[in-house]
């Protein structure tokens, strides 16, 4: 007995022949508008397809003079194309244990540094956790060439005691993070026996205190899950960034920097966040009796000079606006050195405040390897100004 007679499937059959085809020719002509697409991005947007050209259109034989060409492109590499991010509870992000010949990062999520100690960190040690965003991490240069890596080496100078600094930078933190990544090993029973928050960059970028990947954590979860998987997938493709590009440049971007940073009421607001952090970290320092420093860190736009900056244009609006953050932070800062809180017992709570924004005013060579990390000469500038400032117990 027949199933189906002759007329049936050759109905099947005719069916399913369109639909193959029609498949077929569906994706064939994505393939080729992908292609189109990526043609006319490398032609007419040639620092929209490689990530590597659009961070660094400047002569990178000057910014990295050390090394080659063949170290230069491994070294942009690991910082640009290999570092991936992964979730993690309450700070909401970190960076995937990473293994290369300039960047490594470890599972527990510090980046290694020169000389660096064990993990987790021995009493034997005198243990220094180092805070901040992506110029603290040190994006750009080589593990060596950190902040931190400076520090292990200047703060090993004033005493015999092993001292061992673990580079907790991470990108796009500022200081509401930083006090929960702080907490976090705090609850995890690591105690340093002091810490060093870098901050100032992004706490005037992110102001409305909310972290980086807000946006899309706040899509997921009020999108369908449907719209938001199509979108995710379609992303990378290169139509879809034409789309973007052409989008952008039809509707031109608000100006919310020029907005916000008209209003000096809207800065102080920011400015008193950042500052009621660095009470809430001092509050649990003193209880775990740690000494805590807060650096305010150079920016390109702040008391630098522009004739030797490479970069024609500020990667974020906000940070030609930094010429009016700064000053009106300043007085915050000093203000705050002069009269600490007390404790309990009426003494001080051990915080500084350290003032380092404008060190780049007097020197000279290459400060910046992008837009706005730093080389590793304004690095080993940096840690000595934070150094200079401490003294080792």
């Amino acid at each position: 007995m027949q199933l189906f007679n002759p007329k049936s499937l050759s109905l099947i059959r005719r069916i399913y022949l369109f639909t193959a085809i029609t498949f077929l020719n569906a994706v064939f002509l994505l393939v080729i508008v992908n292609l189109l697409s990526q043609f006319v991005l490398t032609l007419w947007f040639p620092h929209t397809s490689d990530p590597l050209s659009r961070k660094y259109q400047a002569p990178l034989g000057e910014i990295y003079p050390h090394l080659d060409k063949s170290q230069i492109h491994q070294l942009l590499q690991e910082n640009w194309r290999l570092l991936k991010f992964q979730f993690e509870p309450y700070t909401e992000f970190k960076v995937r244990e990473f293994h290369g010949a300039f960047v490594n990062v470890e599972a527990v999520g510090f980046r290694r540094s020169l000389n660096q100690g064990p993990w987790p960190p021995q009493p034997q040690n005198y243990n220094i956790f180092v805070f901040g965003g992506s110029t603290t991490f040190g994006y750009g240069v080589s593990d060596t060439e950190t902040i931190a890596s400076f520090l292990q080496t200047q703060l090993q100078s004033q005493t015999p005691q092993p001292v061992k600094v673990y580079n907790f930078g991470r990108g796009y933190y500022y200081s509401t993070q930083e006090l929960i990544l702080f907490l976090t090993l705090l609850k995890q029973n690591q105690h340093p026996n002091l810490t060093i928050f870098v901050d100032g960059l992004n706490d005037f970028t992110y102001t409305q205190d909310e972290p980086a990947l807000v946006p899309i954590l706040k899509k997921y979860l009020e999108d369908d899950p449907l719209s938001f998987g199509l979108s995710k997938l379609i992303e990378p493709w290169p139509l879809t960034k034409l789309y973007s590009q052409l989008n952008s440049i039809r509707s031109a971007p608000i100006d919310f920097a020029s907005v916000y940073y008209q209003d000096p009421q809207h800065i102080q607001q920011t400015a008193n966040t950042y500052l009621t952090n660095t009470h809430l970290i001092t509050t649990l320092s003193q209880h775990y009796h740690i000494q805590p420093f807060f650096v305010i860190q150079p920016v390109p736009t702040y008391k630098y000079n522009q004739q030797a900056y490479f970069f024609s244009q500020p990667e974020s609006p906000n940070l030609e606006y930094f010429q009016k953050v700064y000053p009106q932070l300043q007085p915050k800062i000093n203000f705050e050195t002069r009269n600490l809180p007390r404790g309990k017992a009426g003494s001080k709570l051990e915080t500084n405040f350290l003032w380092c924004a404008d060190i780049q005013e007097s020197l000279a060579g290459v400060l910046y390897v992008d837009k706005v990390h730093y080389s590793p000469y304004l690095n080993q500038q940096l840690a000595k100004c934070i150094s200079a400032s401490i003294h080792l117990k």
